[in-house]
């Protein structure tokens, strides 16, 4: 009545001519009027009011009626953007006003399409702006909406603003991705008690309790909302007592507790079935004046419902009057006496509802079934069951608990292609197959599992109607792992024709991709478009860029990247680190690692990799010593590597330490990690103990890198039958052979020259549809060639479909020489030098040839060419193992520091030797 009052003395203030300047009576009472609307139709009367004024372009008069349009519960957001749309020149206030009225309707979406308007318009967004939208994202679910929009605020200038990063925490954590939100909260110079909650709520959210609770640890205060969050956040989580610790806890040393603390710690109550408790957190309500709100009664009813107190929980529900009820409120109500075996007094009770005028929802009518199911009331389920349908009801897989969770299970717990093709059929049957969760799980699974297949998981995206920025991902990521990453890109391109924004993790997985292709180009154009699109300061992408720029050996644009990095964390240095050594720069590798502000096993284990990979295992191992004083304890991956630099240098004892090292420190013996055991053994000749090791697993468990392993193991020591036999246990175990087993049972023939067998396993390459490459060749070449079959090994070379490399023509070059084939050692030894004209070994060695047969013109003539082109003889080196450590040395070394003893023993064995053959001469000759 009041404000229809003001608004008719008003109306009657108009008869008189009266000037702007002199409407302040007028105006004020429009805002007065403005202010106390309450319903829709009311709303419009004053728009029409406001019309007549000539006021419905003043900025003051026409914000507050746009406000109360878009905001408050008299308005209607569509009303709201027509009235928009009638002003001239709108100030962005009511740009962010229609933007947050639609991030708040049932259409959150339209807040970007209105963001875009207003940016075409050429109106700057400011601090308040970049929240709504964060909210429109959140509501959607949609981290890569907000994800640009993040993108937009810093290209902006906002980084350092609160209340926009603030906004950020919480959208990043409603949609999941708390490692993101983290990020933002991290990099927040200046945080306040807003910027800590926001954080502690999101680990809330995503279920780590154990981070949210060291956030609440670590804030420097705490407030009613801190405390409110941790406790539902463990309510949420399934964990009541902790929660009702912690309120115990709040009560001693936290504020007073308000409403949404107490709903809270109600439905921990109700959980854990704790009447006395809960009837304390009811005199505790009403004992502080805490306001009765509806969700604060609901949860009040539920919790005694639940406790068995339906008695109390009727009393409760009783004492508001009907008009100030609704839906949730009946549910509890009704829902209760449903589970209390109630039947008659819960369908009574919705009767009383539907005479009240609440309109029931999916809830209500699930209470209601289950009042039924526990009454056997058959025909009146089917009754509420259709009512479902007549109210076009959609009911949520959040409400069809049981199957729901039961396909998610299905799905976590899926180990083959068939089982994955069966849960889709069943997914589809159930009429869940556009579920987000559901098909997301399903597309993870079927891109990215070993269960998995590319193909498949494309065609199931293809099917969905609206695939989100994760199923976008999702499949380039299934392409960048498969055999075909190129196919990334196509996808991705598909990805912005289709209006979807890329997010932080859509970049690194088409760097992944570029990486496998040893294409920087497509790297580069990756690279640029993440630029464009504000990901500049992104660790995460710009970690995934220097991999990519290194594995492409461009070592010099991935350390721009790393230079241009304001802020870099250990995952940046390590990239820097494994990029050098992957070039083979292990001096820079080096130098980065020293200069690292902190090292983890990573760091440690990218160095020695780097060594082992560049050739220096010596280097390798004296990094690991130093690891084991400096550094963490070395992990699987580590060990892989120091294992494969003693099988290098032949270091049997330090082997047999590290052994020692992964069995002392518990480290799992994973496969990659036997099979590197059982390298090292074999190529040390300990042969006995790399069976043991490999014995050590049953075939359940093995793979075909393990069964090379101990193969090639076998076959380098001359134990040609017990390879073959092997081959066969492999074979009776299930295992298939790939290339690389051939290869060794290759060599096992060529040592045992078995030329028979080894023509049968090169024959089974192509049979098994595998192409032999060059290695196969050259031991083919190996196997006749040391069998005495030098013609058919050199007519095998000429009809090979590749071309020769130097280790065939080594092969070769050696069966001449064993066999005296001079007619063919020429012809080889010039095709050698071709292939490898920087090759010392290549000029001595056919140098020596010539010298054999008396050709001392040839013999020199390859000394020159030698000389002419500047290839310096390598000096020939011997290791010696002493007490685990490794000597190396070369001819008349005098490097060491106690070379002159050496020498002095040295030439007094040298001494006794003459000696003791000097007396075996005498007493020869004295027979």
């Amino acid at each position: 009545m009041g404000s229809m009052k003001e608004s008719l003395m008003a109306e009657k203030a108009l008869e008189f001519q009266v000037q702007p300047s002199c409407k302040c009576g007028m105006f004020q009472a429009l805002i007065n009027v403005l202010v106390k609307c309450k319903s829709f139709s009311e709303l419009k009367q004053i728009h029409a009011l406001v019309t007549t004024f000539g006021l419905r372009h003043d900025s003051p008069i026409s914000s507050k009626l746009l406000s109360l349009a878009a905001l408050s519960g008299a308005g209607n957001i569509d009303y709201a953007h027509r009235l928009f749309s009638t002003l001239p020149a709108p100030r962005v206030f009511d740009w962010n006003t229609i933007i947050r009225g639609y991030s708040i309707s049932k259409n959150p979406n339209k807040s970007f399409s209105v963001f875009i308007k207003m940016l075409r318009a050429g109106v700057f967004p400011d601090y308040l702006t970049y929240p709504f939208l964060a909210k429109a994202s959140a509501r959607l679910l949609k981290p890569e909406l907000g994800g640009a929009i993040h993108g937009h605020a810093l290209k902006n200038g906002f980084q350092l603003d609160k209340f926009i990063n603030n906004s950020l925490i919480h959208m990043y954590a409603s949609c999941h991705d708390i490692v993101y939100a983290r990020r933002v909260f991290d990099e927040m110079p200046m945080k306040n008690i807003v910027s800590w909650n926001a954080m502690l709520d999101g680990y809330a959210k995503c279920g780590d309790m154990a981070s949210a609770r060291q956030v609440f640890d670590l804030m420097p205060q705490r407030d009613v909302v801190s405390w409110s969050c941790l406790i539902d956040g463990y309510v949420k989580n399934g964990d009541h007592k902790e929660a009702l610790a912690i309120f115990e806890e709040m009560l001693v040393l936290g504020p007073k507790a308000n409403e949404v603390t107490m709903v809270s710690v109600l439905c921990a109550c109700a959980h854990l079935g704790a009447l006395d408790q809960g009837r304390s957190m009811h005199c505790y309500v009403m004992d502080n004046g805490l306001p009765m709100t509806l969700v604060l009664r609901t949860s009040l009813v539920d919790m005694y419902a639940k406790c068995g107190a339906i008695e109390e929980a009727l009393d409760v529900f009783r004492g508001v009057s009907n008009g100030k009820t609704d839906v949730l409120l009946w549910n509890a109500i009704i829902g209760g006496l449903a589970i209390h075996g109630l039947v008659n007094e819960s369908l009574e009770l919705f009767t009383e509802m539907q005479i009240a005028g609440i309109v029931p929802d999916e809830i209500t009518y699930l209470c209601l079934l289950s009042a039924c199911a526990h009454g056997g009331l058959v025909k009146e389920a089917w009754y509420f069951f259709e009512c479902l349908g007549k109210h076009e009801f959609q009911v949520q897989p959040s409400c069809k608990c049981g199957m729901f969770q039961a396909l998610i299970n299905v799905l976590v717990k899926c180990k083959s292609f068939s089982e994955l093709k069966q849960i889709h059929a069943l997914v589809t049957t159930f009429g869940l197959r556009h579920d987000s969760p559901i098909s997301s799980k399903l597309l993870s699974l079927a891109a990215l599992s070993g269960a998995g297949n590319i193909d498949y998981a494309h065609r199931l995206f293809s099917t969905l109607p609206a695939p989100r920025v994760f199923d976008w991902n999702t499949i380039i990521r299934g392409y960048s792992i498969s055999k075909n990453p190129n196919k990334s890109f196509s996808v991705f391109i598909k990805m912005l024709r289709a209006g979807v924004f890329p997010d932080y993790l859509t970049y690194p997985f088409l760097a992944k991709a570029s990486a496998r292709l040893l294409k920087p180009e497509l790297g580069g154009a990756i690279h640029g478009h993440a630029l464009k699109n504000g990901f500049q300061l992104d660790k995460f992408i710009n970690n995934s860029l220097i991999h990519m720029y290194a594995s492409c050996h461009d070592i010099v644009y991935a350390r721009r990247v790393f230079d241009e990095m304001p802020m870099k964390n250990i995952v940046s240095w390590n990239a820097m680190l494994d990029g050098y050594a992957k070039c083979g720069d292990m001096a820079s590798a080096r130098q980065v690692f020293d200069l690292m502000p902190q090292r983890d096993v990573v760091s440690w284990s990218c160095l020695i990799d780097g060594y082992v990979k560049n050739g220096d295992h010596k280097e390798a191992l004296a990094i690991f010593e130093e690891m084991l004083v400096l550094g963490p304890k070395a992990n699987e991956v580590t060990m892989v590597s120091v294992l494969c630099a003693c099988a290098h240098l032949g270091a049997l004892d330090q082997g047999r330490s590290m052994h020692c090292y992964v069995m002392d420190n518990g480290l799992p013996m994973t496969l990659v990690l036997r099979t590197s055991l059982v390298d090292m053994y074999a190529k040390c000749g300990a042969i006995e103990e790399a069976l043991d090791v490999f014995r050590g697993v049953s075939n359940g468990k093995t793979d075909v890198l393990l069964w090379n392993a101990i193969i090639g193991g076998l076959a380098i020591h001359g134990l040609v039958n017990e390879s073959l036999e092997l081959f066969t246990e492999m074979q009776i175990a299930g295992i298939v052979p790939d290339e690389i087993t051939y290869l060794c049972l290759l060599s096992a023939c060529a040592h045992g020259g078995l030329v028979k067998e080894a023509w049968y396993f090169f024959e089974c390459l192509g049979k098994h549809g595998m192409t032999p490459k060059s290695e196969h060749y050259a031991c083919m070449v190996d196997v006749l060639a040391r069998a005495g079959q030098v013609a058919e090994a050199y007519q095998f070379l000429c009809e090979m479909p590749v071309e020769p490399s130097a280790p065939l023509l080594g092969a070769l070059l050696n069966g001449c020489l064993i066999y005296g084939k001079s007619d063919l050692v020429e012809i080889v030894g010039r095709k050698l030098i071709e292939l490898d004209p920087d090759h010392d070994g290549r000029y001595i060695g056919l140098s020596n040839v010539y010298a054999a047969v008396k050709r001392w013109k040839e013999a020199r003539t390859m000394r020159e060419a030698m000389e002419r082109r500047g290839v310096k003889k390598s000096a020939g080196f011997s290791c010696v193992e002493i007490s685990g450590t490794l000597y190396s040395f070369i001819a008349h070394d005098e490097t060491h520091p106690n070379s002159k003893q050496i020498y002095e023993i040295l030439e007094f064995i040298v001494i006794q030797m003459k000696l003791d053959v000097h007396k075996d001469i005498q007493e020869y000759l004295s027979l």
